[in-house]
């Protein structure tokens, strides 16, 4: 399960959904320390753009394959428009396949330089704001 939490009312409608128990704010600090440690943005990007890689040229060819099997298997042979029909769709099918493996070149950064997680940490690597415990404190009622 992939959740994006970008404000403390989207963490506050997560743990009301899975109906987390927090009471006390020590335990509050260490279930944020905890989503913060195992958040990996590079690992979300690079499992996005294998699957866009991997899914659209599938499904793609699948769905060629269909429709030329029932496209052939209606008619009287294979005539001008079956060809023309069947040309149209095998090329479709390779132009999205192709912009569909571009993208997820791109999306899982194919050829880039060192990013950011390459390089150690400086310092603290997880900290946690006193007015963010605060106000989900206040929230949670703990």
């Amino acid at each position: 399960m992939s959740v994006a939490i970008e404000t403390t009312e989207d963490l506050l409608v997560l743990l009301k959904k899975l109906d987390v128990k927090v009471t006390s704010m020590d335990e509050l600090r260490s279930l944020l320390m905890t989503i913060n440690a195992n958040y990996n943005p590079e690992e979300a990007r690079q499992k996005t753009g294998k699957l866009v890689g991997i899914t659209v040229p599938t499904s793609m060819a699948g769905a060629a394959a269909v429709t030329s099997f029932f496209l052939l298997g209606s008619g009287d042979g294979l005539t001008a428009s079956h060809v023309g029909a069947l040309a149209l769709i095998w090329s479709t099918c390779a132009v999205v396949s192709v912009v569909a493996l571009i993208a997820s070149f791109l999306i899982t950064g194919g050829r880039r330089g060192p990013t950011m997680l390459d390089k150690p940490p400086l310092g603290n690597s997880v900290t946690v704001d006193e007015r963010v415990m605060a106000a989900i404190g206040r929230d949670l009622s703990v």
